[in-house]
């Protein structure tokens, strides 16, 4: 897996390999991400929905 940016810069998730696979077997349709920093903390949530 990868996360990745579009031309707006929204970051997203990019699922390859082993992982899109576990996503597909566990019915995962989309992947939200959010990502924010401030100094030297970051954090980040995903949303799996099925």
């Amino acid at each position: 897996a990868e996360v990745c940016s579009d031309s707006a810069g929204k970051p997203y998730f990019e699922l390859s390999g082993t992982v899109a696979a576990r996503a597909a077997a566990l019915g995962v349709l989309r992947v939200h991400l959010s990502l924010s920093h401030d100094g030297g903390a970051a954090i980040a949530m995903v949303v799996c929905e099925t």
